[in-house]
């Protein structure tokens, strides 16, 4: 049925390489010298809706005349800073850079959906169904 390559196969084949990640939205494993899975994508994700929601990326990071190290150490403090007090004050923070009639449930939804995929241990993130299926996206 469909005919094709399955993107399972895909990633299967090209794991070993890098992924083409914008530096603001790479994931912990890929910032650290640690094996990867199709879990950077979720990541990615939750980065990118982040961005559409608030018009801010989530992780703002400077990287004009750094090393890549530098830049790195950069993230990774940004992430331990915006995580570190657990998903209600993650909930806050996206609060208070949502336009006003974004609306609480709409904002609570967003804030455990983008929770979900802002895992640090790419297994704690949400699968691709469970996204799906996430009231956020399903009303």
């Amino acid at each position: 049925m469909g005919g094709g390559l399955n993107p399972f196969t895909i990633w299967n084949i090209h794991h070993d390489i890098l992924p083409v990640t914008p530096m603001a939205s790479r994931a912990p494993e890929l910032i650290q010298p640690h094996s990867w899975n199709e879990k950077v994508d979720i990541w990615a994700l939750g980065c990118l809706i982040f961005q559409l929601a608030t018009n801010e990326p989530l992780f703002p990071v400077e990287y004009f005349g750094c090393t890549i190290d530098e830049v790195h150490g950069n993230l990774r403090s940004l992430m331990r800073s915006l995580f570190e007090h657990g998903n209600e004050k993650f909930a806050i923070y996206i609060s208070e850079r949502l336009p006003a009639d974004f609306g609480k449930d709409n904002t609570e939804k967003l804030a455990d959906f983008l929770w979900s995929t802002l895992q640090e241990r790419p297994e704690d993130r949400e699968s691709i169904t469970g996204l799906l299926n996430h009231p956020f996206l399903v009303g």
